[in-house]
Order: C-alpha cells, then structure tokens, then sequence
C-alpha cells in the first residue's frame, strides 16, 4: 500500500462491510430494544415508588435522577463491549484472520472502520433507542401515576432521562470508552480465550483502579495535594477527566492500530 489512508480504500471497505453484515446490524436493533426493555422491567425503581404509594422527597429524588442515567450508561458499557467483542473475535478463527488481514488495505483503514462501528455508529444508534424507549416508558409511568392518585407535584418529578447528567459524571462515564477499547484490542493480543482472558484483566483492572481511589481517599495525603489533581484548565476542562476520557482510551487505539499492523506484515 503507497498511502496510510485513502478516502476510496476506506469507503469501499464500509461498503464491503456493510454489504456482507447488513442483516447482522438491522437486526441488533430489535435485540437492543428488547434488551432496553427488559432493562426498563427488572431494573425500574419508578413503577415499585408509584406501587407502593411512595414518593420522591427531598434527596432522595436526586440520587434517583442520577441512578435514572446510570442505567443509561450501564447498558451502553454491556452492549457496545459485546459489539466490540463481536468485530475482532472472528480473529480468532484462522480463516477468518487470514481473510481479514489479506483485505487489501492497510491497518489504519481497518482500524478506523472497525472504530467508526463500534464507538460514533453504535453510541448513536444506542442513544437514539435508548432515548424512544425511555419516553415510552417514562410516559406511561406518568399516566400511571396520575390514575394513581399521585400528587402532581410528584409526578412532575418523574422524569426522561437526561444525558447531560452523564457527562457531568465523567469518572462513571469514561467506564465506557476504556472499557470498550480495552474489548476492541483483546483478540489482536490473545489467539486463544481472548474474551475470557481480557475479562479477567478489565475486571482486575478496575478493581485496582477502585482500590487506588479509596487509598487516596482514605490516606494521609494533604488536602492540598489531592486538590492539584482537581484543577481545571481553560473551559472547564479537568485534567483527570480528559485522561480518563480520550487520553487513555487513544493509547489503547494506538495499541490495537499497531497489532493489526504488525500481523499483517
């Protein structure tokens, strides 16, 4: 290959894509909804408040908005792991290894389509669906707490998800695009048990990164100091945040950008 990237490489290749694994893709979106709603059924504290004749006060009611976006954020970081799973696994199977790694184009080109796929594609789609079943469920809470008797004052606080309540959790969301790159790059480091062995060190990994934090907390590190990690740069911007968010999911793209080229030399 004489260029890194070239636009038409690149296009044919989602064309190729798309054309071997449309029926595959239209019909994750049907799975996606029924997995959002089941979501909705088993894990939906709204409709045991209005059952029980309780209601939102105080407190509370904030802890229940964030615990709303959370389920949100837990269904994506599931799903879009499973879809990330799904692009690199065949890579496990040599015939398909091989015909992946002789397509004729070059490891940037795969990288981005599988990236494209799996991170802007499937967030949007996710999110859209996400987004139309929440309202459906969501409206008919209300309706159901309005026969019930609720206060309207209390039904006025139940609520449509909000995303932006996930982005001002950012430590909670960055679950999302660590662990999905941590998923894309397994099967390019493992040719046997990827799926099993990179479960074992994204578990082992975050529950060091949970320990690390409550040792800091709970440390005899001044206050001062831990404050330094909490500055905020121009716009709002937190160094630790924008770590967590692209710094290390981008070196994990790095890595898997330089697997697929070194196996297909």
């Amino acid at each position: 290959m004489n260029k890194i990237l070239s636009m038409h490489r690149l296009g044919l290749l989602f064309k190729k894509d798309w054309a071997e694994n449309w029926k595959f893709y239209l019909l994750a979106i049907p799975v996606i909804i029924i997995l959002i709603s089941l979501f909705f059924y088993i894990t939906d504290d709204i409709k045991r408040e209005i059952n029980n004749g309780l209601s939102y006060v105080g407190p509370q009611m904030k802890n229940f908005q964030f615990g709303h976006e959370m389920k949100y954020l837990t269904g994506l970081i599931f799903l879009s792991v499973v879809a990330a799973i799904l692009r690199f696994n065949s890579l496990s199977h040599k015939s398909k290894s091989i015909d992946f790694l002789l397509l004729p184009a070059t490891a940037t080109e795969k990288m981005i389509i599988n990236w494209v796929w799996v991170f802007p594609i499937f967030f949007t789609v996710y999110s859209i669906l996400y987004w139309v079943m929440d309202h459906a469920f969501i409206t008919a809470y209300i309706s159901m707490a309005k026969e019930a008797g609720v206060a309207v004052t209390e039904v006025n606080k139940i609520v449509f998800v909000d995303l932006k309540t996930v982005w001002e959790h950012p430590s909670e969301f960055s679950c999302y695009p660590i662990f999905t790159s941590i998923f894309l790059l397994g099967p390019l480091l493992f040719r046997k048990y990827a799926v099993v062995i990179t479960i074992i060190l994204a578990a082992t990994g975050a529950y060091t990164y949970m320990d690390l934090l409550n040792s800091m907390q709970h440390s005899l590190i001044p206050e001062s100091v831990k404050q330094g990690f909490s500055y905020t740069l121009p716009g709002g911007i937190r160094p630790d945040y924008l770590l967590l968010m692209f710094v290390i999911p981008a070196l994990f793209w790095i890595i898997t950008w330089m697997r697929i080229k070194e196996r297909q030399v």
